[in-house]
């Protein structure tokens, strides 16, 4: 799923077409954040039926971990558009700047603003 910011169109990695993270980038990764890409990550394909079957705070933990980890591919995502940036300039972006949509127009709910990093 291709991400907008500002109106560019930036494809992540993985998506159709587009390479996996390289052995570079994760060193990059795991050099900004201090920890192996796998923990980064580990939350990144757990299922909606697994979700649900948490605690809330666990559910919290999850679904923040899955959040910093598309932001981790955002960031890459600009590096590979050739942007020099550092992890924080490249996700300092407005949430109104985003845009999210899947394949089939639906938006992010996160992005679209329907919902924020605080609401319950």
């Amino acid at each position: 799923m291709p991400i907008k910011i500002n109106g560019v169109v930036y494809p992540l990695p993985s998506d159709d077409g587009q390479r996996s993270i390289t052995l570079h980038e994760q060193l990059l990764i795991e050099k900004e954040f201090k920890r192996p890409m796998e923990k980064l990550f580990r939350f990144s394909s757990i299922s909606d039926r697994a979700l649900k079957a948490m605690s809330e705070d666990k559910q919290d933990e999850v679904e923040t971990e899955k959040r910093l980890a598309l932001f981790v591919m955002v960031w890459i995502a600009r590096l590979r558009a050739g942007e020099k940036l550092s992890f924080t300039e490249a996700t300092d972006v407005e949430l109104s700047e985003l845009d999210m949509s899947d394949d089939d127009g639906d938006a992010d709910p996160l992005a679209s603003g329907e919902v924020t990093p605080t609401s319950e």
